[in-house]
C-alpha cells in the first residue's frame, strides 16, 4: 500500500514539473513546444512537438539538457529561470544534451531554416498564422500589398518607414513558405531602396546609407540565383547604379 502512495506522489510530481516545463517553455519562442521533467539525472526531455525549434535541431524524447547556453541546468527552476530570461530579440541557442552515454550540443534556432538554407539570411518567423483557407504565401503578398496600399503623398515620414518594414516582413513571410521565389527577394531589395531615398533628407546619413547596403546586398543575391528574367536584371542593374549615385552625394 505503501508503494502505491509513493509511486502515485512520484507520478503527480513528475507530471507537476512537466506542467511547469511546459508552461516556462511555451512563453518563449525558442524552448516553444517542449515538455520536461525533473528526473535524476537532471531535466529530461518527455516530448518535442514537430516543427519547432528543438525538433528541428534533432532534440528527442529521453534527451537529458545538461546546459543552455552555457548554462548548467539540474532543476526545472534553473530551466524556468534560463527560460524568463530570454530576450524577445534572441533567436538562437546552444543546448548541451546527453543522450544514452553520449554527449553533444545542438543549436536552437527560431529564425526561417528555408530562408537560411536558401539565401543565407537569418530571418525571424512569424508569430501569426494566416488563416486555414488561404495559401501562406499569397496571403504574406497580400498583406504586403495592403501596408504599401496605405501610403499616399500625406502620409508622415516615420509612419511610412514603419509600414515599409511591414510590407518587407510580410514578404520575408511569404518566402519562408517559397523560399527559390527569386522575385519576392527583388520586392524586398527594392523596399529596403525605397527607405533610403525616403531618409535622405528626413534622417542621418548613417541610416539611409546601412538601408541602401542592405538593398545592394539583397539584389546581389537576388542576381546570383540567375533565375530573372532580362527585364528584372536590367531594373536591378539600373537600381544599383541609381544607388551608387545618391551613396556619392
Amino acid at each position: 500500500m505503501k508503494t502505491r502512495k509513493i509511486s502515485s506522489f512520484l507520478i503527480i510530481l513528475s507530471l507537476l514539473s512537466i506542467f511547469i516545463g511546459l508552461k516556462a517553455s511555451y512563453g518563449y519562442t525558442l524552448l516553444s513546444g517542449i515538455s520536461v521533467f525533473e528526473g535524476n539525472q537532471g531535466v529530461t526531455i518527455f516530448e518535442v512537438r514537430s516543427g519547432t525549434p528543438a525538433n528541428n535541431a534533432g532534440i528527442k524524447k529521453g534527451d537529458v539538457i545538461l546546459e543552455l547556453d552555457k548554462k548548467k541546468v539540474k532543476t526545472i527552476d534553473d530551466y524556468v529561470n534560463f527560460s524568463k530570461s530570454l530576450p524577445k530579440n534572441k533567436h538562437e541557442i546552444v543546448v548541451l544534451v546527453k543522450r544514452a552515454k553520449k554527449t553533444f550540443t545542438l543549436k536552437l534556432e527560431d529564425y526561417s531554416i528555408p530562408i537560411k538554407n536558401y539565401w543565407g539570411l537569418k530571418i525571424p518567423v512569424s508569430k501569426k498564422k494566416p488563416p486555414k483557407n488561404r495559401n501562406p504565401h499569397d496571403y504574406w503578398i497580400s498583406e504586403q500589398k495592403r501596408f504599401l496600399s496605405s501610403i499616399n503623398k500625406n502620409t508622415p515620414h516615420k509612419t511610412k518607414i514603419a509600414i515599409y518594414h511591414k510590407a518587407i516582413n510580410s514578404l520575408f513571410y511569404a518566402l519562408h513558405h517559397k523560399p527559390e521565389k527569386v522575385e519576392n527577394m527583388v520586392l524586398i531589395a527594392s523596399l529596403f531602396k525605397k527607405i533610403g531615398e525616403a531618409s535622405i533628407n528626413n534622417g542621418p546619413r548613417e541610416e539611409y546609407v546601412n538601408n541602401f547596403k542592405i538593398a545592394i546586398k539583397l539584389y546581389k543575391k537576388s542576381m546570383s540565383k540567375k533565375q530573372l528574367p532580362k527585364e528584372t536584371l536590367i531594373k536591378i542593374r539600373e537600381n544599383l547604379m541609381n544607388i551608387e549615385n545618391l551613396l556619392k552625394q
